[in-house]
């Protein structure tokens, strides 16, 4: 629930002559600020603190997959104590309800039911973002030992659709997910003809594991105060003028 707070000397003048008026002109300014707050979160701050926050391999993801609930000052019998709107993480029309609740438990550092967890807690950068939103290249340790042949045609694939290349143990429960940055052979020298491969560790696999996240991501709560910070005191100024001038048209 959102807490409506009255912060100046001016914003308590105008909530006071609101008050004059009638007995709805203050709930009516609270509801129309609560509700431009939320919707400047779902259309502006969301989304720059997501993209700080999160490798996003979908840009759209946050803006199809949130949204915001305007409420009327009627539903709450107009008393500014209980008003409210309301702005969150929901399951889009075309998203997966996976996704979404995943996306919720980094809120507060809930363990994450997934396979492949990411190394390092910094944003990757677009290069690796692109690669790890494609269809892996698995190669998989055979119980005969490892077989070159496949696995350098594996590698080669991963390298020329830019996607990731996932390397399993022979049990298949446990791994590691890389970038191909370079395969090729050497033209030159004495060793001709022999590839040269740089792999890049992007992740860990481990089936049916948990990702441990090692600290919280209030993402949602930290663009619900940027808003606040930035239109709160504004959109209550401009709603209360609307309210002085009807009374006044009505007078």
């Amino acid at each position: 629930m959102a807490h409506f707070f009255v912060k100046s000397d001016q914003l308590l003048n105008y909530t006071l002559s609101l008050q004059k008026i009638n007995s709805v002109a203050l709930p009516f300014a609270v509801q129309n600020t609560l509700n431009a707050v939320s919707k400047d979160v779902k259309k502006r701050t969301l989304k720059k603190l997501t993209e700080q926050q999160f490798d996003i391999k979908k840009r759209t993801f946050f803006t199809a997959n949130s949204a915001f609930k305007p409420y009327k000052a009627k539903q709450f019998n107009y008393n500014i104590n209980r008003i409210k709107s309301e702005v969150g993480i929901t399951k889009g029309k075309k998203a997966n309800e996976k996704a979404t609740k995943q996306v919720g438990y980094q809120q507060t550092a809930t363990p994450i039911k997934r396979s492949v967890n990411p190394l390092g807690d910094k944003p990757q950068t677009k290069a690796i973002i692109d690669v790890l939103s494609k269809k892996p290249e698995i190669y998989q340790n055979e119980s005969g030992g490892f077989n070159p042949g496949v696995y350098y045609n594996k590698v080669a694939r991963a390298k020329k659709r830019n996607a990731p290349f996932l390397f399993k143990n022979s049990s298949g429960t446990k791994g590691s997910i890389g970038r191909v940055r370079k395969f090729q052979r050497r033209k030159t020298g004495k060793e001709k003809g022999r590839l040269n491969i740089d792999i890049q560790p992007l992740a860990s696999y481990k089936k049916s594991g948990y990702v441990r996240l090692r600290k919280k991501k209030p993402f949602l709560n930290e663009a619900a105060k940027k808003s606040m910070i930035d239109i709160l005191d504004k959109e209550f100024v401009k709603e209360v003028e609307k309210q002085v001038e009807r009374a006044m048209k009505r007078r």
